[in-house]
This record gives structure tokens, sequence and C-alpha cells, in this order.
């Protein structure tokens, strides 16, 4: 029962740290990924890319009065 109980609180604890991760990464009206993701990914994806010798590349999407 006790290994039971601590499997299903160890569950939820762990949903929990994926919502607040989700929640840190999300923008609150849009649900869009946000800068400071972008940020975080943009500098794993240029370390690879210079680990390997690839090219990088990126493109922009800039929107208009987009709320």
């Amino acid at each position: 029962m006790i290994i039971a109980a601590a499997t299903v609180l160890s569950m939820i604890i762990v949903d929990r740290s994926r919502e607040i991760r989700l929640s840190s990464v999300l923008d609150g009206l849009t649900r869009l990924l946000n800068k400071a993701h972008f940020e975080e990914r943009f500098a794993l994806e240029l370390e690879r890319a210079l680990r390997h010798g690839r090219p990088v590349a990126l493109a922009i999407l800039d929107l208009d009065r987009f709320k």
C-alpha cells in the first residue's frame, strides 16, 4: 500500500513539474512558445551545429498586429 501511494505521489509530482516547465515557456495569451524558449533552443541548436561543423539557418516571421 505504501509503495502504491508513493508511486501515485511521484507521478503527480512529475506531472506538476511538466506543467510548471511548460507554463514557463508558453505565452499566457496565445499559448505559443515564448522568447525564453526560443533563446534556449537556439543556443542548443547553435552548439550542435558548431559541434558537427554544420551550417545554421534561421527564419523569422513578423506578423503585424498579432495579438
